[in-house]
């Protein structure tokens, strides 16, 4: 602007080395005072926004929901991860076991393409193996904090009996020293939520396992015994710390009714969810039956053992002792290979198998972990 107004002045009658010179200072001029009204807002602005970032996520499918019944919780964990919800410096959350499981998932899977292809490289394999391997055992050597729970059964229910325990209210004996502390004296396997009959008396009887749903929706519970019986689920997951009752039995009979129904609960197809029978028996006639009602109206009544699986065991072992079974068990294989002048597939084929078996056990406790993790109430996760 400056400079179209003395642009005519200066031509009449400037010198030639002002007729640029007087322009540019007036300009200047014009833009300094422009600068000096509008400066300390543009710094003001640029100091705000230098000052923090924040990032906002909008779930409308509630998929990060502590209850979402399509995703596990160990699931949720890992994607906050990678959305950078956990930094590492704060140490929220422990992810050795998923990161060992990871490990020893991917190990597998290079173990097989190497079967697979046609010019194995049996040395790089097994140095590559090996090197995993003491990756794990590095990530593991201080969680002893972690119990691993080992192989689990299909099929099954696991049934555990504590006898001479007199009386057949169950509810007065569900603090009973000899049932909190002490080990089962009998322990058996069932093939469906259905007990022997009239086994016995005064005793206390707990059916335990993980239910597994063959398909989404709505499923109604039924249970009948004699003599006293609650049902417990854990309608979030695996953790038995969780779970809930959803169905009481007081009295004594034998078959189904509609009034021992729980109420309606969602279910997704192929979780699992943890399931437990507590049963008291004190005289007479002695049983205890589970059925339900699947979303497209079929009864299994008693659920069938196909729904189930079971902890192979009562104990989990400490991690040290889990990475003790571990190299007991791959050990020899790796042994024999580095011994192996050809590429020897059977027994890379076990090695691969192996594992995948012991990385499926730690991803499945980083699952009940991180269960317990969400649940807590812990305000940072």
């Amino acid at each position: 602007m400056a400079w179209f107004l003395y642009r005519g002045e200066l031509i009449r009658g400037t010198t030639s080395k002002l007729r640029f010179l007087l322009p540019f200072l007036r300009t200047l001029a014009v833009f300094l005072i422009i600068l000096a009204f509008c400066g300390p807002t543009l710094r003001t602005s640029w100091e705000e926004g230098e000052r923090g970032r924040v990032l906002i996520f909008l779930d409308s499918s509630e998929s990060m929901s502590l209850k979402d019944e399509h995703m596990t919780a160990g699931r949720k964990l890992i994607l906050a991860q990678k959305l950078g919800y956990f930094p590492k410096d704060q140490n929220l959350v422990n992810f050795n076991l998923f990161d060992s499981a990871e490990i020893l998932r991917k190990t597998s899977g290079q173990i097989n393409r190497e079967i697979s292809s046609k010019k194995p490289e049996a040395k790089v394999l097994l140095r590559n193996v090996r090197g995993n391997i003491e990756q794990v055992d590095q990530l593991l050597a201080k969680e002893n904090q972690f119990k691993i729970n080992l192989d689990e059964k299909s099929g099954v229910l696991l049934e555990e009996v504590w006898n001479g325990i007199n009386g057949s209210d169950l509810t007065t004996f569900l603090n009973d020293p000899q049932f909190k502390f002490q080990n089962p004296d009998q322990i058996s396997y069932l093939s469906s939520a259905s007990s022997k009959e009239n086994v016995g008396d005064n005793y206390l009887r707990r059916l335990k396992g993980f239910i597994i749903p063959p398909i989404s929706g709505i499923y109604t519970f039924w249970i009948y015994s004699d003599d006293h019986s609650i049902l417990r689920l854990n309608i979030n997951g695996e953790n038995a710390t969780n779970a809930k009752q959803i169905i009481e039995f007081k009295n004594a009979h034998k078959g189904w009714r509609e009034d021992l129904t729980s109420s309606k609960i969602k279910l997704t197809e192929g979780r699992k969810y943890f399931f437990e029978v507590l049963h008291k028996e004190g005289s007479g006639d002695d049983h205890v039956a589970v059925g339900w009602t699947l979303p497209n109206g079929t009864q299994e009544r008693p659920i069938p053992g196909i729904r189930f699986s079971a902890p192979a065991n009562e104990d989990s072992v400490a991690i040290s002792k889990w990475k003790e079974k571990m190299n007991k068990e791959q050990e020899p294989l790796l042994t024999s290979l580095q011994k192996s002048n050809s590429f020897n597939t059977e027994i890379w084929d076990k090695l691969a198998r192996s594992l995948l078996k012991y990385s499926v056990q730690l991803q499945e406790n980083f699952d009940r972990y991180a269960d317990d993790l969400l649940i807590s109430g812990n305000e940072s996760i």
